[in-house]
């Protein structure tokens, strides 16, 4: 058996020791390298440091890790780490499994900062943490067809670095842009796009604090069905079109502490009012 280094001639091996050690001169267990059927452990290969495993390939061919791995790649040029697969009818899948009688789980985990790995800095605003992208091939060339981005938004200090997340995708027309948005804050933005429930429901929605169209308008002919409840008296501008009609509740007992501005319509014990409430005074009229 030999061993041959890029460069040197071939070196001459005696075989595996007792130790699992391929020698071709005495060496101590402390030093750094590769055991092959070390005896009595089931491990084809063991790379060791300083006499501890680092990562060990056993009988059932699954490579273990004795500790965290980091890959460092070469940061000159784009340098991918890439795993692929060829003719497999049923696609390919990474699963990241953990068992375990605890309150715990696998993570994925995306870091971005400035300065160097050995010393970090903080990230800056508008830089792009991470994306996922998905690409599909054209025929000549791999094209990203959608991707999902996180980037810095707001002030970055100690505890804290905020973030919103960015939705594109590529139309029919090759156009590639951000469709939604949701923003560190927790809204939801439509950038480039339509809020479109094809026939579905939006079912026990909760709005926060405002629906805001940005100036946009709510059009399609779509009808509300149900009840829409407010926690406290809304804000409400209505542009009527002509012949357009407006259909509001009906109170069927006086409102209780009415604030001024308010309109409303009474039916009560047969009484058909319009009431609004102006300078801490209530004025009406009987609808007859």
């Amino acid at each position: 058996m030999a061993l041959r280094l890029a460069g040197e001639p071939f070196l001459a091996l005696r075989g595996a020791d007792a130790q699992g050690w391929l020698r071709e001169i005495a060496v101590l267990d402390s030093l750094p390298g590769l055991k092959i059927n070390q005896q009595g452990t089931g491990r084809v290969f063991d790379f060791q440091d300083g006499g501890s495993s680092k990562m060990y390939l056993p009988d059932g061919g699954n490579v273990t890790l004795a500790s965290a791995l980091t890959v460092q790649v070469p940061t000159a040029g784009a340098n991918p780490i890439v795993i692929q697969t060829e003719g497999s009818a049923t696609g390919q899948t990474v699963v990241f499994q953990e068992s375990a009688n605890a309150n715990s789980n696998v993570a994925l985990r995306f870091r971005k900062s400035e300065g160097s790995l050995a010393a970090p800095a903080a990230t800056l605003v508008s830089r792009t943490i991470s994306s996922i992208g998905f690409q599909g091939y054209d025929g000549s060339a791999w094209q990203t067809s959608a991707y999902l981005d996180a980037v810095v938004e707001g002030t970055v200090a100690a505890g804290k670095v905020p973030a919103r997340m960015q939705f594109a995708t590529m139309n029919d027309s090759g156009v590639f842009a951000e469709r939604w948005r949701i923003t560190s804050a927790g809204d939801l933005q439509a950038r480039d796009g339509n809020l479109d429930l094809n026939s579905k429901y939006l079912s026990n929605g909760v709005l926060g604090s405002a629906l805001n169209f940005n100036g946009q308008g709510l059009t399609g002919g779509g009808t509300f069905t149900g009840t829409m409840t407010f926690s406290a008296k809304p804000g409400i501008t209505v542009s009527v079109a002509s012949q357009g009609f407006m259909n509001v509740p009906i109170a069927t007992a006086v409102p209780s502490a009415p604030a001024d501005g308010d309109l409303w319509i009474e039916n009560i014990a047969g009484t058909r009012k319009l009431a609004v409430r102006i300078a801490g005074v209530t004025y009406s009229v009987t609808l007859t």
